[in-house]
């Protein structure tokens, strides 16, 4: 009995650790360029606007994939402030860049026009102990052949564009 017990631990053991895994995909959009990333100020929040090359290192095509950008503070003390921490009024309006039929190791430009920008960020969070900033690329991407929809997350110190403001 306590062996079967234990058979059925390790079993759901396993079970949970292979979901666990299936969560942290490794993104298969990668940023081989950056034209743009910048904060802008204007008076009352910062803006960040990202403009890059981005390649597909998988082996899908994907029919849509929808790319947005928002920022993370990491704090002195470890703490990390993101978008849910200063939503602004347009907190959860997904404000992007959308490329269909992205092919395998094809590159395309993310924010073409203008770039795609971040959440308002308050004015007040300049003043805080930060130690890192980081842009966090995520990428919605739908892939019909293989009937999957997936959200993929790439991740661009831009420390040093901020400590310049």
């Amino acid at each position: 009995m306590k062996a079967k017990i234990k058979w059925i631990c390790i079993i759901s053991i396993f079970f949970i650790q292979s979901s666990c895994n299936n969560f942290k995909q490794e993104s298969p959009f990668e940023v081989v360029e950056v034209s743009k990333k910048l904060f802008t100020y204007n008076g009352s929040y910062y803006l960040f606007t990202f403009k890059g090359s981005v390649k597909n290192n998988s082996v899908n095509i994907y029919d849509s994939v929808y790319t947005m950008v928002s920022i993370e503070l990491e704090l002195e003390n470890g703490n990390i402030i993101t978008a849910r921490d200063y939503q602004s009024v347009f907190w959860g309006i997904d404000i992007g860049d959308l490329e269909k039929a992205w092919k395998p190791n094809e590159v395309r430009i993310i924010g073409e026009k203008k770039g795609i920008n971040s959440d308002f960020i308050p004015k007040q969070y300049k003043e805080y102990p930060v130690k890192k900033v980081t842009a966090v690329l995520k990428f919605s991407a739908d892939d019909i052949i293989n009937r999957s929809k997936n959200e993929y997350y790439y991740r661009l110190d831009v420390t040093d564009v901020w400590n310049r403001l």
